[in-house]
């Protein structure tokens, strides 16, 4: 039940019947919240409240801080656990995140923005090739992995189809506008690597379900972030990449976030 402390509701998002809807609700209502896992239920997209893993420390001035995660392939933040492999589906099939049934536990989960939210960041984090994972234990959570955040802006016309492909699971395969990160805390200081401007959700290289893939020609190099078949017929995630050593690998972490 609500604890109200000077106004606040400093027990907002601890239990399901007390839930809050969205991690930047709980921080204006208790603001030194750790990242963790929350009830929340947003306005519209979700049948019900679930727990949903919120990170509360990533982020600037720009973006705030409270993002909730809605697509993952690894836990290594969570527990430590590196993927024990890929899992050949749509990768964005399922709309409403709170139909998981062990989102605490599953190492993975494939789905997609509520739809009656209106996000207006992705964070992506996660490791390839090209960097490391944070291995010290952080505040009790374990490891804090490398990332990025982009902006949603629908006069972006890659940025407009990201968004439909992942809150709507609308099909696309092609190149627009350039769409760069604003906060780059992927500790690769090479990348971004080129243009992120050809974004596909799409059956695009075999194996008979629709992949993800943002870079700057459909292929497998210089990989902002990707996971299911890419262009090497490698499968698994990547991000953050660039020539030698891009592709895709199932014993990578990849985890997005909208705000």
């Amino acid at each position: 039940m609500p604890l109200y402390v000077n106004g606040k509701n400093i027990n907002i998002g601890r239990t399901a019947e007390n839930y809050a809807t969205s991690a930047a609700a709980i921080l204006t209502e208790d603001p030194g919240r750790p990242s963790g896992f929350y009830w929340i239920r947003t306005t519209n997209g979700m049948a019900s409240a679930q727990q949903i893993w919120c990170d509360m420390e990533s982020g600037n001035a720009t973006t705030g801080k409270g993002f909730m995660r809605f697509w993952w392939h690894g836990t290594f933040e969570q527990d430590g656990r590196q993927p024990p492999s890929w899992y050949a589906a749509d990768v964005f099939a399922n709309a409403d995140l709170s139909t998981d049934t062990a989102p605490t536990t599953n190492f993975r989960g494939y789905y997609r923005i509520p739809s009656g939210v209106t996000p207006s960041f992705l964070l992506v984090k996660g490791w390839s090739g090209h960097i490391n994972r944070n291995t010290p234990q952080y505040n009790g959570f374990y490891r804090k992995l490398p990332y990025c955040i982009w902006q949603f802006d629908d006069s972006n016309s890659t940025a407009l189809r990201v968004r439909q492909s992942m809150q709507s699971g609308t099909d696309h395969n092609s190149s627009g506008d350039n769409w760069q990160p604003i906060v780059n805390e992927s500790r690769n200081s090479s990348f971004p690597y080129a243009n992120n401007d050809y974004w596909y959700y799409h059956n695009k290289h075999g194996g008979g379900y629709r992949s993800m893939h943002l870079d700057d020609d459909s292929g497998w190099h210089n990989t902002a972030f990707g996971a299911g078949v890419d262009g090497s017929g490698g499968t698994g995630v990547d991000c953050f990449s660039g020539q030698s050593g891009s592709e895709q690998r199932a014993y990578y972490d990849l985890v997005l976030f909208w705000k």
